[in-house]
């Protein structure tokens, strides 16, 4: 029998990336959708299809709220693709309702929304998790499973490298699901790769983060472009960041180093591997192959199979309020200057 599922947030690249995987996902009917309150011109201004459009592309029926959605359809699962800020909000209501709720990244701004969703989950017997697109790359896959079989040794260190795009003046605005003024931004967009990708090899509790962030290449941004960090760990290992969001180029977009006793294991991801450089346009090469699996099909294969076999979660809500924290702590370090203990204070 296939889990009826819901969008919740049609403001998002996550809203119609989650939707095409649950249309395509055999065990899946896509149902409904809760654009909460969001007015087809803010719609226009993100570059997304109104209510009306988004609901014909796949099939399915408009609701406001999430509650409503929920139980109106009989729901059993809901994908949050609402804006950073209001996240943990949709979800809690969304797990009181009944439904299993699938997060797009990140799963929420604050340690508070991330306690609320724990709460909520527990006591609605749910299941719920969040998306974190890096570690379903095949390629870093396939290093965390040689690591975790022990073909390195024992971990010494990790190191996340993560490039993504590039802010234009209109990026940010009210409304921006990620980039808005209240919104997660590239501390938390950016920084929930680079610390899944850290803390995921290494079997300790962070203790202490650094972190030093700079706007050198968007003046117009409110929010930094060039970040680098660490993280210490309880028993002295230690993690490193990079976090670069300001080229559009053929660069490499993700790249992770694992250093263990033994050996070294890499995955260096240029995602683009048919490329066309053409006269008409000497200065951007086009891309016509992606060598990247899809993260998020495998992500949500990965959470459906947890909800029909009883699997364990291949991701926790209580490891990504871990990540979360440790994003937070780097941001509170980067605008102090000072390292930054955890669990965070205050």
């Amino acid at each position: 029998m296939s889990l009826k599922v819901g969008i919740c947030g049609i403001g998002s690249f996550y809203s119609d990336a989650f939707a095409s995987v649950a249309r395509a996902h055999r065990d899946l009917e896509l149902s409904a959708c809760a654009h909460l309150e969001q007015s087809d011109e803010e719609l226009r201004k993100l570059g997304r299809p109104s209510r009306s459009e988004f609901a014909e592309r796949y099939g399915m029926k408009v609701y406001a709220r999430t509650a409503e959605m929920v139980e109106a359809e009989g729901l059993q699962v809901v994908f949050v693709c609402a804006r950073d800020s209001i996240k943990a909000e949709q979800a809690v209501a969304a797990a009181d309702a009944g439904a299993h709720v699938y997060l797009a990244k990140p799963m929420c701004k604050t340690l508070a929304g991330a306690d609320a969703m724990l709460a909520a989950a527990r006591r609605n017997k749910v299941l719920m998790s969040a998306l974190i697109p890096g570690r379903y790359d095949g390629a870093i896959r396939a290093v965390y499973e040689r690591v975790a079989a022990g073909e390195i040794g024992r971990v010494i260190s990790t190191r996340a490298w993560i490039q993504h795009g590039c802010f234009g003046p209109e990026t940010v605005f009210d409304g921006s699901p990620e980039f808005g003024p209240d919104e997660g931004g590239i501390d938390l967009s950016l920084g929930f790769y680079a610390a899944d990708l850290i803390l995921w090899a290494v079997d300790s509790k962070p203790i202490r983060v650094y972190a030093e962030y700079a706007n050198l290449a968007t003046p117009h941004s409110i929010w930094f472009d060039t970040g680098k960090g660490v993280v210490r760990f309880e028993d002295g290992r230690m993690g490193s960041m990079d976090i670069i969001f300001n080229v559009c180029c053929g660069a490499p977009e993700w790249e992770m180093e694992v250093v263990g006793t033994d050996g070294i294991a890499r995955a260096h991801l240029d995602m683009l591997q048919g490329v066309i450089w053409h006269r008409n346009s000497p200065e951007t090469a086009r891309a016509f192959y992606r060598n990247q699996n899809n993260t998020i099909e495998s992500a949500v294969r990965y959470f459906v199979r947890s909800i029909l076999d009883g699997t364990p979660l291949d991701l926790t809500l209580e490891y990504g309020r871990l990540v979360l924290e440790v994003c937070l702590a780097w941001t509170r370090s980067a605008a102090t200057h000072q390292p930054v203990s955890l669990p965070l204070q205050g």
